[in-house]
């Protein structure tokens, strides 16, 4: 286990290639320069915040179960390895999880959008 000063660490530089990749995506997402830079003052902004009736937080969920599950199995192979190995109960655990992954995968996909390096 690391001290409590390097999880810490560990969490902060986490969080911030995370915001890094994020405008990253607006500045190769965005149809010109001046219209990433328009996105990125409104994402920076908050007087430019607003949520709507339609907001919903199973993003945010599926976005902390996904953080947790990196930074539980930051030392593992993938995060996956962080659970229980071996027969019997310790089996069906790890296959649980698998089919939940798959099934949450199959429902959100999104086979209607089309892939953003295709426009380059």
């Amino acid at each position: 286990f690391l001290p409590m000063k390097s999880q810490w660490k560990q969490v902060v530089g986490v969080l911030v290639t995370i915001v890094i990749v994020l405008f990253g995506w607006i500045i190769f997402r965005a149809p010109s320069v001046s219209e990433a830079i328009q996105y990125t003052v409104m994402v920076v902004n908050p007087v430019q915040w607003s949520v709507s009736y339609q907001f919903s937080r199973l993003p945010l969920f599926w976005s902390a179960l996904m953080l947790i599950s990196e930074f539980a199995g930051r030392n593992a192979l993938c995060p996956l390895d962080v659970l229980p190995q071996g027969g019997g109960s310790n089996r069906a655990v790890r296959l649980g999880v698998y089919y939940v992954l798959i099934l949450v995968i199959l429902l959100f996909a999104n086979s209607g959008q089309e892939f953003i390096y295709f426009q380059f």
